[in-house]
């Protein structure tokens, strides 16, 4: 498995390349930008007008021989999208800035990788995926697991009867393609309680209608793990449980975007970081579990002053320091909201200010929605913070921004408003550069049965000089949705 070396003397890529490669790759293949302040998005090419969108969402292939006329032609540069589209000249995808790095280049045997779910049937070129899957990785965590697993996730569903078809009434005769991953990672859960009785700890949001939560129900009747809930309505009003966390033996964990769910690893595009072998780092991160597992007791309140135990002396203001690929690198886990936080922890939205106006270069964000409201209340309200810095870090600091948001059947098309109103201020002056593109990931008929399946789920943020990943940028980061960020 390519995991990037600590203390290395081989050049090899860093976590920041790979990230920052992975976000040129979807957001020059996707979209082509037309400037005229529009937004769309088409599934066929005969549909599209390039006049009169800014915007146009192209599809990424799901026929394999597509993607080998892409190879064979990885030299050119494109003057059109489309027959019919612009002659404006066009980047070839495959050109040397926006490659994924050959898997050749990485070390193994090593302690940090970026970790990937590539939807089944999505076409890349051989090679630009180099990066280990979010199956495999936590398939290894299962296996080298000693003596503890604790997993923080919102909800579920690993067994393929956790889903119910898209269609009200759909006959089933096979399994979901795809479900057997998250079979699989099931029963080494069962096996990692029962046979090498291990101690597996699970921190969940409460189980509601929509998420009841089979799974870790019957993982704690047959007293194969510890499960606790969090109310979060009960402790600060209003939000939910949003982390996706693994840790195993408090030496190695996960971090990233995928929730326990067999769609997360089969059926959505998922982003996460894999941290092996690293106590320091991962001691840090499982004191952000115990808070979960302290907040999960029945009738538990957050305490106004938070114990020894779960404080930390890393952070914004004073990150770890340590040395990965040769290169001496800082880091540091923060966390939402700011009322989960005790002493020492930086809070999501101070993090994500913090890398927004540090940022000279580019700020790249990859995320589901954009949203300045609070979305989520009865009376949404205009939340600006993350608006601002970004219009802030282009006028004043020059920083190129680029928004790379996820389109499927559950967006809103209020978004795309928010979204023009950024790109609009592209030319207001020279240099000044916000643009924004959306990611829609194909399905077939059988695939389309899946429900909240095929979207691009991943979120993070990449400048020059650092890495975040994030999850919201609505106003509930810093109130009600509790996440785990690593920068």
């Amino acid at each position: 498995m390519p995991f990037l070396r600590r203390n290395s003397k081989s050049k090899l890529p860093t976590l920041q390349d790979g990230l920052f490669k992975i976000g040129c790759q979807a957001y020059h293949i996707l979209v082509h930008d037309n400037n005229d302040n529009q937004i769309a998005s088409y599934r066929t090419p005969a549909a599209v007008n390039p006049s009169d969108n800014p915007f146009v969402v192209i599809i990424p292939s799901s026929n394999p021989k597509a993607a080998q006329n892409r190879d064979k032609n990885k030299k050119r540069r494109f003057s059109r999208v489309f027959d019919s589209g612009p002659s404006h000249d066009f980047e070839d995808w495959d050109s040397h800035f926006m490659l994924r790095t050959d898997p050749d280049d990485f070390g193994r045997n090593d302690e940090f990788s970026l970790v990937e779910s590539i939807p089944q049937g999505m076409s890349y070129r051989n090679g630009s995926t180099p990066f280990p899957s979010t199956f495999s990785v936590w398939s290894s965590m299962l296996e080298e697991a000693t003596s503890t697993i604790e997993i923080a996730s919102s909800y579920w569903t690993l067994r393929d009867s956790d889903v119910v078809p898209q269609s009200v009434g759909m006959r089933r005769e096979h399994k979901f393609p795809g479900s057997d991953e998250g079979e699989k990672i099931f029963k080494g859960l069962l096996e990692a309680g029962t046979d090498r009785k291990l101690t597996i700890k699970i921190a969940q949001d409460l189980p509601a209608a929509r998420h009841p939560n089979y799974d870790t129900e019957y993982l704690a009747s047959v007293g194969v793990a510890q499960v606790r809930s969090l109310n979060f309505r009960k402790l600060v009003g209003a939000g939910i449980l949003h982390t996706k966390l693994w840790i195993v033996d408090r030496k190695s964990a996960y971090v990233g975007s995928a929730n326990l769910d067999w769609r997360s690893l089969t059926q959505v595009k998922e982003m996460g970081i894999y941290i092996k072998n690293c106590s320091c780092l991962v001691n840090d991160i499982g004191k952000i579990f115990d808070v979960y597992w302290m907040l999960g007791l029945p009738n538990a309140v957050v305490p106004s002053q938070w114990p020894d135990n779960v404080t930390t002396t890393f952070n914004k203001a004073t990150p770890l320091p340590m040395s990965i690929n040769s290169s001496n690198i800082s880091i540091y886990a923060s966390t939402s909201p700011p009322k989960f936080c005790p002493n020492g922890r930086t809070s999501d939205i101070s993090a994500v200010l913090d890398v927004i106006s540090k940022a000279r270069k580019f700020i790249f964000i990859a995320v589901m929605d954009y949203f300045p409201l609070t979305i989520y209340s009865q009376h949404p309200k205009y939340w600006g913070v993350i608006d601002d810095a970004l219009k802030t870090a282009a006028i004043e600091n020059g920083a190129e921004v680029r928004l790379l948001i996820s389109w499927w059947d559950h967006s809103r098309e209020s978004a795309k408003y928010f979204l023009r109103s950024l790109v609009a201020l592209t030319g207001a002056y020279p240099g000044l550069n916000i643009s924004a593109k959306l990611f829609v990931v194909p399905s077939t008929a059988e695939q389309s049965q899946i429900p909240y399946a095929r979207v691009n789920h991943n979120k993070y943020m990449v400048t020059k000089n650092q890495h975040l990943s994030v999850h919201r940028t609505g106003q509930e980061i810093t109130s009600s949705l509790q996440e785990v960020s690593v920068l």
